[in-house]
């Protein structure tokens, strides 16, 4: 006969020593939230380091892109074009997204009636990136001047004002950084303007008219310092202006070569 054996029972202190091993207790639990917040930060700094490389970048694609179809359309219409990069210094009051200073881009050329003709629609750089003029012409070796047009585009219609004045007129000096990470391109005399742009020319046979100048971009904010336009460099400590810049050369010939690192924009080759 099969003896009914009593269901087994744990005691009171294997039941509690049980429990203990399933939870976490408060000091474990307060390492684990540590740990998150800790690996939380290192990612959202990791992001924002991300989507500023890659806005850049994307500017610094961007145009490149331009600079390539001014060129073609040079060689296809047999005329003049010109990458404008808007330098304008109305509205600054109000900086936002839209802010077209050192971020609107377009394309025009000189059309056979002797005007000239926009070509392409404007393009914007990526918010917080723009053309940096300090960048730009501020080398160890002897860079370009960079060249400004006064011109009022129309960007509602596409139309090309008659410029007040026919003629480019040069920069005398290099732009400079103020504390490494500001860039006051409003400081000289031919800073920037009403319906003022930067130009860059290429001739009818796809050559460009100032071989050597480079163009580069940057992230930062835009805004006043000491009643001028500039932009604030986003730098992190330890880091130089060109660190997060990326950029290219413009040759005679209208080919363009990349920067590959910081120190080639800092020398300028």
């Amino acid at each position: 006969m099969q003896s009914i054996q009593p269901p087994k029972t744990s005691s009171p202190l294997k039941r509690a020593s049980s429990a203990m091993r399933a939870g976490f207790t408060l000091i474990e639990l307060m390492v684990v939230i540590m740990i998150i917040v800790i690996l939380s930060g290192i990612v959202i700094t990791s992001m924002n380091g991300f989507n500023q490389d890659s806005g850049v970048n994307a500017g610094i694609t961007r145009l490149d892109s331009l600079f390539s179809l001014a060129r073609s359309a040079a060689i296809t219409l047999k005329t003049k074009t010109r990458v404008l990069i808007n330098f304008e210094s109305q509205d600054h009051d109000s900086f936002h997204e839209y802010h077209p200073a050192l971020r609107m881009v377009t394309i025009v050329y000189l059309a056979d009636d002797g005007k000239w003709k926009v070509y392409t629609n404007p393009e914007y750089l990526d918010d917080g990136v723009f053309f940096s003029p300090a960048l730009s012409t501020s080398t160890a070796n002897s860079t370009p001047p960079l060249y400004h047009w006064d011109v009022d585009i129309d960007i509602d219609t596409l139309k090309v004002e008659d410029p007040p004045y026919k003629d480019v007129f040069k920069w005398t000096s290099a732009y400079t950084l103020t504390d490494g990470k500001v860039d006051e391109v409003g400081k000289l005399n031919s800073g920037p303007g009403p319906n003022r742009w930067l130009s860059f020319e290429f001739n009818s046979n796809g050559t460009f008219e100032s071989p050597g100048t480079r163009v580069v971009v940057t992230n930062g904010i835009l805004g006043w310092e000491g009643g001028q336009i500039a932009i604030n460099l986003d730098l992190e400590e330890g880091e130089s202006a060109e660190d997060n810049a990326k950029g290219f050369v413009v040759f005679r010939s209208g080919k363009l070569l990349h920067f590959q690192s910081a120190e080639q924009i800092k020398e300028g080759n």
